[in-house]
């Protein structure tokens, strides 16, 4: 427990002063709000809360996946990950890097930081090899839509582990 607060603090420490810093205008926190609202339901496991702000026509990418995917096959893998193998996120911090506004389109470019526990992987407070530190460069487009936001497209780069 004591490795994992100290890794939670470190992660903290290491943000850039310049983006906790940043000013954004009402509209900008209006849909980074949702989009942190969709990433902490997502990263705490719970699918249902995460997909309710994920539109029908969503498209999905990342650096893990050869080709784009639609909706029903990012909730399937994140089905599998969460529910079939047991992988979970021990904690994440999100930072919003640029968000831009074209009328009902956003454009949110931003990272997610945190421990990783992979799937199968069996706590061990003697190590934490089974966990990961995980850093993951996000490009998401939300659409407003019925008086809120969809995320209707991302694409993911997987820094990989440290």
């Amino acid at each position: 427990m004591r490795r994992l607060a100290l890794a939670v603090i470190a992660l903290a420490v290491l943000l850039p002063p310049t983006l906790q810093a940043q000013e954004w205008s009402a509209e900008q926190k209006e849909v980074w709000a949702e989009v942190e609202r969709n990433l902490v339901a997502f990263h705490a496991g719970d699918m249902e809360t995460a997909y309710e702000s994920v539109h029908p026509d969503f498209v999905f990418w990342n650096s893990n996946n050869s080709v784009p995917g639609d909706r029903s096959a990012a909730w399937e893998l994140d089905r599998i990950f969460f529910q079939e193998l047991g992988g979970m996120w021990h904690t994440a911090l999100f930072t919003p890097l640029t968000i831009l506004i074209y009328d009902d389109f956003a454009v949110i470019n931003f990272y997610v930081r945190g421990l990783l526990q992979e799937p199968g992987g069996v706590p061990a407070f003697t190590t934490i090899r089974w966990l990961t530190f995980t850093t993951i460069r996000w490009l998401n487009v939300w659409k407003k839509e019925s008086g809120g936001w969809m995320v209707v497209a991302n694409y993911g780069d997987f820094e990989g582990t440290q």
